[in-house]
C-alpha cells in the first residue's frame, strides 16, 4: 500500500544502478528493423499515450527511423539519457536528475517499495500480517535482505533483479536493485502462475507489458509460452530489456520468423486483433483505462475471444472502469472476483471468465 508503515532509515537502503555492457550490435540491428516495419492505424498511441508521445518520445521515434547508427545505439544503450521510458519505468532523464537531487525513490519512494514487498510477503504468507490495531509494528527493522529471503523462501524460487540500464534507482538488495514495478511484476507473475497451476505449459498473453518484467519473473514461475501486445515504440524498451537480461533467443520480435512456444513474443496490436490465437489467460495491469474509449472496447472484444480468463489491474481514475467495458458484451462474462489490489492504493483487481 502507500506509506502505511514506518521503517527505520537504517533498513532503507537504496542505490543507482551502473548498468552493465552486453555484445548488442545485433540486439540494435533487430529493433531498429522491427521498429521500422510498416505501422497500421490500431498500433499508434491513443489518449494519454498519444500526448506522452508527442511530448516525450517524438524525438527519439526520429532517431529510431533514421539513418545515425551512433545516435541509435546511443539511444538504446543509455535510456537514461531520454525520457522515452517515461510513464512505465523509472528509467529516464527527469528521473535521474531527480535521483541526483535526493529526490524519489532514494527518499519516499524507498519505502514506497519497501511497503508493498511487505504487502506482497504478507500476501502470499511470507510473512505474518501486520495489525495496525495492536500498535504492534512487526516490520520496522527488517532489512531489505531478510525480506527478499523470505519471499523466496515461500515461493521456493531465486528471484533476481537486474539492471542492465545505468540509472535504475530503487532498494538495494542481494539480488539487485529492486524497483517499484519489478515488484507489481513478481506479483502479477505469481497470480498467472496460481491461476493456471492446473494447466500444462499455458499459454500467456499480457496487454501492455510495460519494461516486460512481467513477462521476464514469469519464467522463474515456469511460464515460458509468453505473449506481449503493445505500441511500437514501447515494444523497443521491451526487446532491449529482455533481450539484455535473458539473452537475444529468448526473444522474437514483431515482424520476425514464428517464435517457439519458450520464447516471449512481442506483437503490435493490429497482429493480436487479427490473429486466431487462443490463450490461457490474458493480463493487463495498469493500461486498459488509459487508453481511447473505443480502443478499450476493440481490445475487450477481442480478448472475449482470445481466452476464458482475463485478469485486470487497473484504476479507475479516468472516465471508464474495466467493468465498464465489460458490460456491454453481455450475461456470458463473469466477474469472478472484484477487490482492492494488495501493492498499490486506488487499483482493482478483477478476474473476469468468459
Amino acid at each position: 500500500m502507500r506509506f502505511l508503515r514506518e521503517y527505520d532509515p537504517e533498513s532503507l537502503i537504496t542505490g543507482i544502478s551502473d548498468g552493465y555492457d552486453v555484445p548488442d550490435n545485433n540486439i540494435i540491428r533487430r529493433i531498429v528493423a522491427s521498429y521500422n516495419l510498416k505501422m497500421d492505424e490500431r498500433d499508434k498511441p491513443t489518449d494519454m499515450w498519444e500526448w506522452i508521445f508527442g511530448a516525450k518520445q517524438k524525438s527519439i521515434h526520429e532517431i529510431l527511423i533514421g539513418q545515425d547508427a551512433g545516435a541509435i545505439a546511443d539511444v538504446i544503450r543509455r535510456p537514461s539519457n531520454y525520457d522515452y521510458m517515461f510513464g512505465f519505468a523509472p528509467i529516464y532523464k527527469d528521473a535521474l536528475e531527480g535521483h541526483s537531487k535526493g529526490h524519489d525513490p532514494l527518499n519516499g519512494g524507498g519505502r514506497l517499495i519497501k511497503d508493498i514487498m511487505v504487502s506482497f510477503a504478507e500476501t502470499i504468507g511470507a510473512l505474518k500480517a501486520e495489525g495496525p490495531e495492536t500498535g504492534r509494528r512487526l516490520y520496522k527493522d527488517i532489512s531489505n535482505d531478510d525480506l527478499v529471503d523470505a519471499i523466496e523462501a515461500r515461493l521456493g524460487i531465486e528471484l533476481p533483479s537486474p539492471s542492465p540500464f545505468p540509472g535504475e534507482a530503487g532498494l538495494l538488495t542481494r539480488r539487485g536493485i529492486i524497483e517499484f514495478r519489478a515488484v507489481q511484476a513478481i506479483y502479477q507473475a505469481w497470480r498467472l502462475r496460481s491461476l493456471t497451476k492446473a494447466i500444462d505449459n499455458p499459454k500467456i498473453l499480457e496487454i501492455g507489458g510495460g519494461l516486460g518484467k512481467t513477462a521476464y519473473y514469469a519464467r522463474f514461475f515456469g511460464l515460458k509460452d509468453y505473449t506481449i501486445i503493445d505500441l511500437p515504440f514501447t515494444a523497443v524498451s521491451q526487446a532491449n530489456y529482455l533481450m539484455r537480461v535473458l539473452g537475444e533467443d529468448a526473444v522474437v520480435l514483431h515482424g520476425e520468423a514464428a517464435g517457439r512456444p519458450d520464447q516471449i513474443k512481442l506483437l503490435r496490436p493490429g497482429a493480436f486483433i487479427d490473429s486466431d490465437q487462443h490463450y490461457d489467460i490474458v493480463l493487463n495491469a495498469d493500461s486498459l483505462t488509459e487508453m481511447g474509449r473505443p480502443v478499450a472496447d476493440r481490445y475487450f472484444g477481442k480478448i472475449v475471444q482470445t481466452t476464458d480468463l482475463f485478469l485486470s489491474i487497473n484504476h479507475e481514475y479516468n472516465s471508464y472502469t474495466v467493468f465498464e467495458v465489460a458490460c456491454p458484451f453481455g450475461n456470458n462474462i463473469r466477474s469472478q472476483h472484484r477487490h482492492l489490489y494488495a501493492l498499490r492504493r486506488g487499483y482493482l483487481e478483477e478476474l473476469f471468465t468468459f
